[in-house]
């Protein structure tokens, strides 16, 4: 576990006290009441565990003790790529999220095969798994509420939509933007989805997705995007998908990213006066990483490249009203110990 402070940059990067629980991918996580909350994901629960599996474990870490604290519950159903988000201080929104019984029965089968000494079977796994639709999933269609105080669960109505894993999550007035994301393994939708909170009650709403990239007729959709808003207006960068993915399961193909390539996007898309716009570029495909909303623009952490390489690099998105463009600038710890400050060009790249 890292932390940057923003009014001392320079300093860089310093490591807090770390995560007391088991390694995990694809964790549901979310800031509520001035402490950061860690929920499911996947992961061993021993290291001597041969198969990683959705965990349902609850963490919180208050970094005015810099201290972790295991709690006294678990999530009610499989967290995994869900999104979660704080709807007040006392209460954490979580949508989304894979089936528990599902996932962990094709992870079991998976590990059963020795995939050198039996690609057939291994390969059928797979097939079977990946071939069936989304609502043969079963993600989780209900808005799941955590009440810190009294440490409770309940449901705050059904997803109207197709559930999602992977969606980046952007909080609004009175409710969150979910962005994008997986409706099954492989296949992403170019959806986005408001959910805003009235009297007690969640209200969900459409709005308009992110659009077609030129030279393709239709948008695959985005997991794992950065995004957050910069001066009002709403960026999502980066994310991974298979381009040609939703033309395929068009035709009923649900195995619908077979024998394609992956790709780690480089747009900026920018939502102004409610429609989309590619308004920059990144310095290389990313996804997978940590946005956060800061006074100098939008600040992304980490991710992974096209090569599937874990990277240290910090960009910072920043806004031109003018010209309607997003700014990409590369940050640098050696930068940092010159000295500059957070939000001063230095390394251009757009």
């Amino acid at each position: 576990m890292y932390a940057l402070d923003l009014d001392a940059p320079e300093v860089g990067w310093r490591a807090i006290a770390p995560f007391p629980g088991p390694a995990r991918d694809s964790a549901a996580c979310a800031v509520a009441g001035g402490r950061l909350y860690i929920a499911s994901g996947l992961g061993k629960v021993t290291p001597d565990d041969q198969v990683a599996r959705v965990l349902q474990d609850v963490y919180q870490y208050d970094p005015q003790r810099d201290a972790w604290f295991k709690l006294d519950t678990g999530t009610p159903v499989g967290c995994l790529g869900a999104s979660a988000f704080a709807i007040d201080d006392n209460r954490i929104g979580f949508v989304g999220g894979v089936n528990t019984e599902i996932f962990d029965r094709f992870m079991r089968a998976a590990a059963t095969v020795d995939p050198e000494q039996e690609p057939e079977s291994g390969q059928r796994i797979l097939n079977e798994f990946m071939s069936m639709p989304p609502e043969d999933h079963k993600w989780n269609a209900k808005l799941w509420v955590y009440s810190i105080a009294e440490n409770a669960w309940s449901e705050l109505g059904d997803n109207p939509y197709l559930p999602n894993t992977g969606a980046a999550c952007v909080a609004v007035e009175n409710g969150v933007f979910l962005i994008n994301g997986e409706i099954k393994p492989g296949l992403r939708t170019p959806q986005v989805k408001r959910i805003t909170f009235q009297n007690g009650m969640a209200v969900w709403s459409e709005e308009n997705p992110i659009p077609p990239l030129v030279g393709h007729p239709i948008q695959d959709g985005l997991a794992g995007a950065y995004a957050g808003r910069v001066n009002g207006v709403l960026l999502v960068a980066g994310g991974a998908n298979f381009h040609g993915s939703r033309a395929v399961a068009a035709t009923g193909e649900w195995y619908a990213h077979r024998g394609l390539q992956k790709v780690w996007n480089r747009e900026v898309y920018a939502k102004r006066d409610g429609v989309w716009h590619v308004a920059g570029r990144l310095p290389m495909g990313l996804a997978y990483g940590a946005s956060f909303e800061i006074p100098e623009g939008l600040l992304l952490v980490g991710g992974e490249d096209q090569q599937q390489k874990a990277r240290t690099d910090v960009h910072l998105l920043t806004w031109d009203d003018v010209s309607g463009k997003a700014t990409c600038t590369r940050l640098r710890h050696s930068d940092f110990r010159q000295g500059q400050r957070l939000g001063q060009p230095i390394c251009k790249e757009i």
